[in-house]
């Protein structure tokens, strides 16, 4: 693929196919069949992650940072603590695998929700905010920049826009998160530590939710 219109299909592509299926999750009417909107909607991202960078694996770059590890551990802390003070949605589906038939079918619904959360969702939201959308901001041909270029304008609008997709009683801890994972590509120039940042929230996170039973947190 030519750099161009073909480089921004390949980084908003893989968003746009994990939007359309959350935007499907809200007409799921039980939670078996939230947990399979689930499952396609990861199997899905993977595929448009894998059909978009196969040839251009080099574009996620970086190497691995023990340092990651630590931000994204402390970035869970300041996640979860505002969370459990809010007021939370009572209302609402949640991602409860005890909904589910006990056996293979809930082990599978786990296993998908863990996959999600863990391994695509780090990948594809790291590809999409920080690595385009930061760069996009201060060139149109954001290949051109370097990663971890700054601009007062792209970092704080980068920040708000990783804020505003999430739910809004997250609001304030996904904000603190968007400044941390910018502040460090900014620093690190790192891509593949933000990623390894990201995936280690998400899997504290959801090791606390597996622990506790706090599934409106999933």
């Amino acid at each position: 693929m030519p750099s161009g219109r073909h480089a921004l299909f390949r980084y908003i592509g893989p968003f746009v196919c994990f939007m359309i299926f959350t935007a499907l999750e809200s007409f799921a009417s039980t939670t078996p069949e939230l947990f399979i909107l689930y499952a396609l909607k990861t199997s899905s991202t993977a595929l448009c992650l894998w059909f978009c960078f196969k040839d251009f694996r080099y574009e996620i770059c970086g190497k691995f940072d023990y340092r990651a590890l630590f931000l994204g551990a402390g970035v869970f802390i300041l996640w979860i603590i505002p969370l459990l003070f809010s007021s939370l949605p009572a209302d609402e589906l949640l991602f409860n695998p005890q909904m589910l038939a006990p056996g293979s079918i809930r082990l599978a619904g786990i296993f998908f929700r863990i996959t999600g959360a863990v391994l695509i969702v780090p990948v594809m939201e790291e590809l999409l905010w920080r690595s385009f959308l930061m760069r996009y901001l201060i060139g149109e041909n954001f290949l051109q920049v370097p990663l971890g270029g700054y601009s007062h304008f792209s970092f704080w609008i980068t920040v708000a826009a990783f804020t505003l997709v999430h739910r809004h009683w997250e609001w304030p801890a996904a904000c603190m998160t968007g400044i941390l994972y910018g502040a460090y590509l900014v620093r690190t120039k790192n891509l593949w530590g933000c990623i390894l940042a990201h995936a280690t929230t998400n899997l504290c996170l959801t090791v606390f939710i597996l622990l506790t039973g706090r599934w409106e947190l999933w």
